[in-house]
């Protein structure tokens, strides 16, 4: 049974399969950069919360302005519920978040944006945009450097073998 070589369109699907893999991890770490940089320009204004529950359970609320930092809305997880002093602007009288360092009756700081009240973040997970971020971009390098590998592998002039004498034919 003849072992056939990949053919050259199969190898260039190949590596252009790599090249968007890559994009997509560029661009989705440039988006959330650009949430990262947009949360720290315009949320100038500032509240205060208390932690008054940590707790495990379903919470079965749809508002996306209380549960912005809860991951699986009526999933049965580890969530903290905070207690918000609102102000003139920020009517958000509570939040609901997934489980982090804060503690029960800590103070939490929420930095929002005047001209926008439903785009805040707390105060200590601001970085985790920007972390983010890094890890794409470092996937994405990982990526397109796989991909230039694939590609000189793909690519790359192989040297031609010396025809081999059929031994055969000399007897």
């Amino acid at each position: 049974m003849e072992n056939k070589a990949p053919s050259l369109k199969v190898k260039i699907i190949c590596v252009a399969m790599a090249v968007v893999m890559a994009l997509i991890a560029f661009i989705a770490g440039k988006l959330q950069m650009s949430v990262y940089n947009d949360l720290t320009e315009n949320c100038t204004a500032q509240v205060t919360g208390i932690v008054d529950n940590r707790a495990q359970g379903r919470i079965l609320r749809d508002d996306p302005a209380v549960t912005k930092y809860l991951s699986g809305i009526g999933r049965n997880h580890h969530w903290i519920h905070i207690k918000v002093t609102t102000d003139d602007v920020f009517k958000t009288g509570e939040i609901y978040a997934d489980l982090g360092s804060e503690q029960l009756y800590e103070v939490v700081y929420i930095h929002y944006d005047p001209n926008d009240p439903g785009e805040y973040y707390l105060g200590s997970r601001i970085h985790k945009y920007k972390d983010y971020a890094v890890t794409l971009y470092l996937i994405s390098g990982l990526v397109a450097l796989g991909t230039l590998l694939l590609a000189w592998a793909v690519f790359r002039k192989k040297p031609e073998r010396p025809a081999q004498k059929n031994m055969d034919s000399e007897i």
